[in-house]
């Protein structure tokens, strides 16, 4: 299980080149116990995108803000149509009616707007990947691999790489579910013994962290980490 997720960072709207809407599980869960960096995703990535010269602003007022995914994939039309409206409304107001791009998948940003301006100082030797089911169906497994990269001497993409089943919350209750769906990807990337492993999604960086023993975090992690100065 991991740790609560820290306060978001205080970030200053004026001269922001995006504004950032932290997902409800980045705000509700952190590191897990024992990593040997705490930083939170949402303070990696103001810290890097700050870095590379496009910061971006965190409004005050995110708390709440929901896209309703979690009410959609149990079937709760209702509540669903009335988080993404709301979500709508604030991302409006917040992007000054669409003069700012909304931040939310964080992994196309970071290769399309900071890592153009990023110098990779410190590469890791090697780095397992592990892309999500919502990247492989917006076509942004890509955008991932080329962050790792960049980031990495050397990268793995396991080929039994696949759903990881943990399904928002359901690895928490039915962990035989993720355990099952990651076998053969755990056996892959335990076999590989890579020094950083990365996924873009907190719920699937918990199962693979679970079903292979190694911990996984975001991209955005590895990124704010090899181009420190």
């Amino acid at each position: 299980m991991p740790l609560p997720a820290p306060a978001l960072p205080r970030t200053p709207r004026v001269g922001a080149a995006a504004v950032y809407v932290p997902a409800c599980v980045g705000r509700l869960f952190g590191a897990s116990p024992g990593d040997a960096d705490a930083l939170s995703l949402q303070r990696a990535l103001v810290t890097v995108a700050a870095r590379a010269g496009r910061p971006v602003w965190i409004p005050d007022d995110v708390h709440g803000t929901c896209c309703g995914t979690a009410f959609s994939s149990k079937g709760l039309v209702g509540g669903h149509r009335q988080a993404a409206n709301d979500a709508i409304e604030r991302c409006w107001t917040w992007s000054e009616e669409g003069r700012l791009p909304i931040v939310i998948d964080s992994v196309e940003f970071a290769r399309t707007d900071l890592l153009p301006h990023l110098v990779v100082t410190a590469p890791a030797a090697s780095v397992a990947v592990h892309p999500t089911c919502a990247l492989v169906q917006m076509g942004g497994v890509e955008d991932l691999v080329t962050l790792a990269e960049a980031c990495a001497d050397h990268v793995v993409l396991p080929d039994a790489a696949a759903c990881c089943g943990f399904a928002g919350d359901r690895g928490f209750i039915v962990p035989e579910l993720t355990a099952s769906a990651t076998r053969h990807e755990a056996e892959a990337v335990r076999a590989a013994a890579c020094d950083a492993h990365v996924s873009a999604n907190r719920m699937c960086e918990v199962a693979l962290t679970s079903a292979t023993g190694r911990p996984y975090r975001s991209i955005v992690h590895l990124l704010e980490q090899t181009t420190r100065e």
